[in-house]
């Protein structure tokens, strides 16, 4: 027998209006509640809304006014954009759409340089000692120059790293050293 919309609402009008309707479905790993209709497992505030309100809008989410993600009331349905749903949610900065300079929105989250920027500007970096490429000397103090650099590159070309052959021979005798018992 295959469950359709009007067989999974029957009696919902009945409900208490002002309360969350949470009784159907199984929640998934984010709270939402879904259903098993037909081999298909729509989200339950999806179908509430479709068969209470009408089509959900091209373009346009199922927000949850109550704030309950399992409710399917549809009194606390309204069809909104993606960004006023983050908007009202629990991570508004996430709706600002403010392209860097370098062309990326949400730039602390997606852009390589800025994220480093900002890491910088409060103070969560490894390395006070600026961008890599512009270090003159390992860590420890040892020039990289074309003597005492080796550089390790990725497997489509691209540089990974420049490693002190000096620090490297500085530990291959400390294992050496380790292993006789010195």
């Amino acid at each position: 027998m295959t469950i359709t919309a009007p067989d999974l609402f029957a009696g919902a009008e009945l409900q208490n209006p002002d309360k969350c309707w949470t009784g159907l479905g199984w929640a998934n790993g984010n709270g939402y509640k879904r259903v098993n209709m037909a081999g298909k497992k729509p989200y339950l505030h999806r179908l509430a809304y479709e068969h209470f309100i009408g089509p959900i809008p091209d373009g346009l989410v199922i927000d949850h006014l109550c704030g309950n993600r399992a409710c399917h009331n549809p009194a606390h349905l309204e069809a909104v954009t993606n960004e006023e749903n983050i908007r009202r949610g629990e991570l508004p900065h996430l709706a600002e759409r403010q392209a860097c300079e370098h062309g990326t929105y949400n730039p602390r989250l997606k852009c390589k340089p800025c994220r480093r920027a900002h890491r910088i500007q409060i103070g969560e970096t490894k390395s006070d000692r600026g961008p890599c490429v512009a270090r003159t000397e390992c860590p420890k103090g040892h020039p990289y120059d074309a003597e005492n650099t080796c550089l390790v590159y990725r497997p489509d070309g691209s540089l990974k790293q420049r490693a002190c052959k000096e620090c490297g021979r500085q530990r291959v005798r400390a294992r050496r050293a380790k292993l006789k018992g010195e």
